[in-house]
């Protein structure tokens, strides 16, 4: 009984960080830098760079139960700047 309140506790901790991630994900705006990402969004669950100098790399971190994929912040190589915000759904 005492491990099924804990998985219960440890599952909706991890969804109250997801349900978070989206609040904030309303926050960032293309231009920002990741500077700003990060203190609005935190260090992020996961990070993807494409192997060419004029595309971008992205920013992951995960969406809640429900939502088909997870949010994902693009960056410019060139500027380092946000480039588009891709939100779940």
């Amino acid at each position: 009984m005492k491990s099924n309140v804990i998985m219960l506790l440890l599952l909706f901790s991890a969804c109250t960080k997801q349900n978070d991630n989206h609040d904030r994900l309303k926050e960032i705006k293309v231009g920002m830098s990741e500077k700003e990402v990060i203190e609005i969004m935190g260090i992020p669950d996961d990070s993807i760079s494409f192997p060419t100098d004029t595309f971008r790399y992205n920013f992951i971190y995960k969406s809640p139960f429900g939502f088909s994929d997870h949010f994902y912040i693009y960056f410019s190589k060139k500027t380092g700047k946000v480039e588009s915000v891709n939100d779940g759904l």
